[in-house]
């Protein structure tokens, strides 16, 4: 029997999580320059997704004028893509734990290069509605695998870190998207905030295609390679892998399961909400509100609405993924040793109170009419609380439940985007008639009033999540 490898240790001295293999095909094991690259290729290719999503919100009013539709129906070109963006990864990520993450990330770039190109091309809104649909579906991939792939390549006690990393450039291009399609439309017109975004992804397929490998990798199996094996025996065991990760009809809905688990559902619901109000509400209202009270144009909205988003979500990203894995580790370290998820959660409390002030802040200096400086620091508020909620929610999961972080991140993933494609359906009406300030303050309560059962997870999560037996897929992982 070969002898039993000793257990490898982090910089606070805790045991490595997970124990990595030694097996060049294990991407733990991998240098930190290539694990750095395929952080950016994938950051990068999530920003192209959030970009052509809300690219398109600072020219709504043109969208509006051009297809002879109301302007709630012209957001409709962003809540269509929202929808499909959220509801696709429930195909993709199963899709990815059988033929691996590499050929999706390619075919997403393809598709998202086509679709967008159509988007430009469309002469109708039925026209656009379609295209904008089948682009969010390609978009998707990257959205929902993003977070997966840093987990198959850092450990845990870095997760939050990395993971920040991914998530704030990922949210930055949603952010810049209306800052530099404002000046693309005032430069040439519409069309071309998608077609330039379509040629940024054929250039990052060229990329992905010639230096992206597999991050996919079976742990417990390769576990059992020793040096010196026969290429036959190799061979075995590669086949002994991809047998006992064959796809079935119920590992589409595995993401569903994963709601039994307090865990899960609870920062999901929070999460959701607080994407809605302390985020998308920025995208779908700025352009009609800057408008409106500062008779801004296209380019100038763009910027009010994206420089204090991209600044906010930098700044609040110093208080999230790093910080959260301090908090972690020290208190881990403080009881010997034993790591508790819900430590994490304590960084979260900052963006608890920023994202629903920053909300208020903006109501307020849209009501009373203040130099359009205050709309722009409420906005950056809310979006550095947004940061920090988005950052800690993510690296929770994936820790609650490591062997699934693609069902959980496809569940986040759907959470946020259908709340704020709903959101689309009903927030105009509702401003409208009771005004701004009376709507914000509203969705600002709804944000602390769905905190209140995080209270709760902090502290009996621990305790609950005993009482619940683990899922039983993804064990070699």
């Amino acid at each position: 029997m070969p002898p039993r490898r000793p257990t490898k240790l982090d910089p606070f001295g805790l045991p490595l999580e997970p124990q990595p293999v030694p097996d060049d095909n294990d991407p733990l094991t991998w240098d930190q320059r290539r694990k750095v690259n395929i952080l950016i290729l994938i950051s990068l290719m999530s920003f192209l997704s959030q970009f052509l999503a809300m690219d398109i919100s600072s020219a709504l009013w043109s969208l509006h004028k051009y297809f002879g539709v109301t302007y709630n129906r012209a957001s409709y070109t962003i809540g269509s893509y929202i929808a499909l963006m959220g509801v696709a990864p429930f195909l993709w990520n199963p899709l990815s734990g059988r033929i691996g993450r590499r050929p999706l990330l390619i075919a997403s770039l393809l598709g998202t290069a086509a679709t967008a190109t159509m988007s430009g091309l469309s002469r109708s809104y039925i026209m656009i509605i379609i295209a904008r649909c089948v682009n969010g579906a390609f978009a998707a991939i990257p959205i929902g695998l993003g977070s997966v792939i840093v987990c198959d390549l850092f450990y845990q006690h870095e997760r939050g870190f990395y993971l920040g990393i991914y998530m704030v450039v990922q949210i930055t291009g949603a952010h810049m998207g209306p800052t530099l399609s404002g000046y693309i439309y005032k430069g040439i017109n519409w069309h071309w905030c998608f077609y330039i975004p379509a040629i940024a992804a054929g250039i990052v397929f060229i990329v992905v295609a010639a230096t992206f490998p597999e991050t996919l990798y079976s742990r417990n199996v390769a576990s059992l390679s020793r040096p010196n094996m026969t290429l036959y025996q190799r061979e075995y065991l590669r086949k002994k892998r991809e047998d006992g990760r064959k796809l079935d009809t119920g590992a589409f809905l595995r993401p569903f399961m994963m709601l039994r688990y307090p865990s899960i559902v609870l920062p999901s619901i929070y999460y959701a909400v607080t994407s809605g109000y302390a985020n998308f509400i920025f995208f779908t209202t700025s352009s009609v509100l800057f408008h409106h009270y500062y008779n801004f144009r296209t380019w100038q909205i763009g910027l009010l609405l994206g420089l204090p988003m991209t600044f906010g979500s930098w700044l609040g990203e110093f208080g999230a993924g790093g910080f959260s894995d301090w908090v972690t580790e020290r208190r881990a370290v403080n009881r010997s040793g034993k790591r508790i998820p819900e430590d994490r959660l304590y960084a979260m409390l900052p963006g608890v109170i920023l994202a629903p002030t920053g909300l208020i802040i903006e109501a307020l200096c849209l009501q009373h009419r203040t130099h359009w400086v205050g709309p722009g620091l409420g906005i950056g508020i809310a979006s550095a609380g947004f940061q920090i909620i988005t950052t800690v929610t993510y690296a929770y999961t994936a820790e609650c439940y490591p062997r699934q972080t693609s069902e959980t991140a496809t569940i986040l993933n759907f959470g946020r985007q259908m709340f704020s494609f709903c959101l689309g359906f009903y927030n105009f009406h509702f401003l409208f008639r009771f005004g701004v300030q009376t709507a914000w303050l509203v969705y600002a309560c709804a944000q602390v009033a769905c905190f209140v059962p995080m209270v709760a997870l902090m502290l009996k999560g621990a305790a609950w999540r005993e009482q619940y037996p683990g899922p039983d897929w993804n064990l070699d992982l």
